[in-house]
């Protein structure tokens, strides 16, 4: 769980939009191997925001 948070976070903070994507890819795979369906939803959100550009 601590590395899909730490995912995110690098996914946040990443100064390439590509870089970004990767890290919170990585992490929606980490909470869909542990079931975590709420913090899925979240990183999807992010994914979704990081490729529009917000």
């Amino acid at each position: 769980m601590q590395i899909g948070e730490l995912l995110i976070r690098l996914g946040s903070v990443a100064p390439e939009k590509s870089r970004r994507m990767e890290y919170l890819q990585r992490a929606l795979s980490v909470f869909r191997e542990l079931g975590a369906k709420s913090r899925m939803r979240e990183v999807q959100t992010r994914v979704h925001n990081a490729v529009m550009g917000r």
